[in-house]
């Protein structure tokens, strides 16, 4: 049995996607200020998780909040003043950025193999299904809006050329003004806290390099896998199995970055026409 969203008919749901970068192995000074003065402004407000960024063989890190939310709430909550104060007040080499993601649940499925609260799961009630998943074309037989006709195919011939993320600052406020339809956001997790000594031991002898290995050589090879971003993170505390697929209308896709890191996000991208951007600088 397995456990997933239990969404309305026709309702939307929005992953608000929020991080700080910084320098070296841990966030410090004004870079700590800015995770400590966010996370008092999300917490409590939206189901979360807390993501440390490593970025691999890189002098940086990022701060992640991969948050839930129903539209109304979350429009209410960037609507307030702490909250506005916080992201207008940033200079021009914050390091912030924030990705909104509207998903109609016509164009999502999830499954946890547990009935916890684990990423959409949380977000209100849930469900219990047992429909035998056999393959990965499955993910797309489980939309409700896919049809034979819809497949939700990519309108990209290729993929766009990237520009890999560096320690160069793009200062000023970076919107994203276009993105393609049918972006692929795929979210996979894994929670050890209910694990037995013995299954632990059993899942990093026999699984873990397994798992981990085909995520790392995605991410290593991003652009042939059809990729635009991989984020491998870990959790501070507790991160069961669980995943969730979304097809995003490229409407439904808002980005901004404030002084961040060139090759952070859709700006990796924003020098092709694929996808397009405006910069203004204060």
């Amino acid at each position: 049995m397995f456990s997933r969203a239990a969404h309305k008919s026709g309702a939307k749901f929005i992953y608000g996607i929020f991080g700080v970068q910084y320098s070296g192995d841990e966030p410090a000074g004004r870079q700590l200020d800015l995770i400590q003065s966010f996370d008092a402004l999300i917490d409590g407000k939206a189901h979360l998780d807390r993501i440390v960024y490593p970025t691999k063989n890189k002098p940086f890190g990022t701060q992640i909040w991969l948050s839930y939310w129903h539209p109304e709430t979350y429009a209410e909550w960037w609507a307030s003043s702490p909250v506005q104060e916080f992201w207008n007040s940033l200079p021009d080499d914050a390091g912030v950025w924030r990705e909104t993601l509207t998903v109609d649940v016509g164009r999502t499925q999830n499954a946890c193999t547990a009935d916890l609260k684990n990423g959409v799961n949380g977000l209100g009630e849930k469900e219990m299904f047992s429909e035998k998943i056999g393959y990965w074309g499955c993910l797309r037989d489980r939309l409700a809006q896919a049809t034979a006709d819809e497949k939700f195919s990519s309108p990209l011939a290729e993929m766009p050329e990237r520009t890999r993320e560096s320690e160069e600052i793009r200062r000023g406020r970076t919107t994203i003004t276009k993105v393609p339809d049918n972006i692929c956001f795929l979210v996979e997790g894994q929670d050890h806290s209910a694990m037995t000594p013995t299954e632990k031991t059993y899942w990093f002898e026999e699984f873990d390099e397994l798992v981990t290995g085909w995520m790392h050589h995605l991410g290593d090879n991003a652009a042939v896998n059809g990729l635009l971003d991989v984020r491998m993170g870990y959790g501070v505390g507790k991160i069961t199995l669980w995943e969730e697929t979304s097809i995003l209308k490229g409407e439904d896709v808002q980005a901004g970055y404030v002084g961040c890191r060139e090759g952070t996000g859709f700006m990796a991208y924003d020098g092709s026409t694929v996808v397009e951007s405006s910069t203004v600088a204060r």
